[in-house]
């Protein structure tokens, strides 16, 4: 068995090779390793703020120059939602057999080829179809799944706090600003044109990605079967995470539609509730990085029962009219949850199912989670219909943040996820090999 000191110079000089292929899992050298955290932070967050964070903005020229309604021009994010996760699912399928710079610039080219065709298109179905087919799955080849795979594979030893960096929501708190400021100077077709130049200058830093080092695969477990394929459906652990994270992104996705009219009817005005969001985006900056940190210290499965219980209390301030110290205390905490969230998620996939199969387990989430997604915020609407009041689809929420915590106690239960230090063994299980979800 090679021991670390062996490789000690390997790591001081960054020659990456020398330390791949022995007989222990392999050991990334510490400055290249961070530098492709930097990176995968830079394209997630320019992609992905780009394509979610400019479309509040600029639903209201779409509807003006498309000359389209309210409940069709909505339907563009819908699409660009089911189109990102349909494409994230298959992306996880065939990831095992990408390079990492090939799909991230697949990506970005999708993405410029889509700006630039909505900045000269003229009707609405053209809108529609280009958010569909071209902007989901480019988004999908640069954002969360392909850049936390990346980062999963060279920080096997720290992963939350890697994923914490990645996962920061800077751009999706910025676009809106900037385009509600370019829109003063320009129109939509000039945005468009804008998100298209914004997408290009992310080539010279997707080319600057390298593939992660090959490692020896770990001895087999239980929870870690030997082989390179690992069947999902089969796997109890699996499908407890599947209701837990739809619980808990779905109700995410719940109270970002409904807060802005939640506190109207409580007496606040839309200022205070456009003031609120902007302190929750704020605070999801910081949150990622400290449950990335916190999942590191002591296990991503602990910090992901804190995230969920946090928010069940948190959600309980909204129940009823309160001061506006109180709002400010539930836009902090929930902002930070939110977004320290995807960082705990991604260590707990790679501890769980390893690093190896972790585009695998993130697109068949992203598949599965949909309903949750797409269903829960019509649901809470329906139900306020029905009673007046916000107070039932809320506090059924709080239910399931509860439920959540419990789900995932019990993976760690079954999976033994509990320890923060197992994660490293599990990256060291190559770069290679097909993943299948049966």
């Amino acid at each position: 068995m090679a021991r670390l000191g062996e490789h000690s110079g390997d790591v001081m000089t960054g020659n990456v090779d020398n330390m791949a292929g022995t007989d222990g899992p392999a050991v990334t050298s510490y400055r290249p390793a961070w530098r492709m955290v930097l990176l995968a932070a830079i394209i997630q967050n320019v992609s992905t703020g780009l394509a979610f964070g400019s479309f509040g903005s600029l639903i209201l020229s779409i509807e003006q120059v498309f000359g389209a309604k309210r409940d069709i021009s909505s339907l563009t994010v819908g699409l660009l939602v089911v189109s990102f996760s349909l494409s994230g699912a298959v992306i996880g399928r065939f990831m095992a057999r990408l390079r990492f710079r090939a799909a991230m610039l697949g990506g970005v080219g999708l993405c410029i080829s889509a700006y630039s065709l909505l900045a000269v298109s003229y009707e609405m179905w053209q809108v529609l179809a280009i958010y569909a087919i071209l902007l989901g799955p480019g988004v999908a080849l640069t954002g969360l799944l392909v850049t936390n795979t990346l980062v999963a594979r060279w920080v096997p030893d720290k992963t939350g706090r890697a994923l914490g960096l990645v996962n920061m929501t800077i751009f999706v708190m910025v676009v809106p600003i900037l385009c509600g400021l370019a829109l003063r100077y320009t129109d939509l077709r000039g945005i468009y044109v804008c998100l298209a130049l914004c997408e290009l200058a992310l080539v010279p830093v997707v080319l600057m990605v390298k593939e992660p080092p090959a490692a020896a695969p770990v001895q087999p477990t239980p929870a870690h079967p030997a082989g390179d394929r690992i069947s999902l459906i089969t796997r109890a652990d699996f499908w407890l995470l599947v209701l837990a994270v739809g619980l808990m992104s779905g109700g995410a996705s719940m109270k970002l539609a409904h807060f802005v009219p939640l506190l109207t009817l409580q007496g606040y005005s839309s200022d205070d509730a456009n003031l609120l969001l902007g302190i929750t985006g704020g605070a999801g900056v910081l949150g990622s990085i400290m449950f990335g940190w916190l999942a590191d210290r002591i296990g991503p499965s602990r910090a992901l029962i804190i995230n969920a219980l946090v928010q069940a209390a948190a959600w309980f301030i909204v129940l009823r009219p309160v001061g506006f110290n109180w709002l400010m205390v539930d836009a902090i905490a929930v902002g930070a949850c939110a977004a320290g969230y995807g960082a705990v998620l991604g260590a707990l996939i790679a501890q769980v199912y390893g690093a190896v199969s972790f585009a695998q387990v993130y697109g068949a989430l992203s598949l599965l989670t949909l309903p949750f997604l797409m269903g829960m915020t019509p649901f809470a609407g329906y139900l306020y219909e029905v009673t007046g009041s916000y107070t039932l689809p809320f506090g059924i929420q709080i239910g399931g943040f509860v439920l959540a915590a419990v789900l995932i106690a019990l993976i760690q239960g079954k999976s033994g996820a509990a320890d923060p230090k197992g994660i490293t063994g599990l990256a060291g299980q190559g770069s290679s090999g097909d993943q299948d979800y049966e």
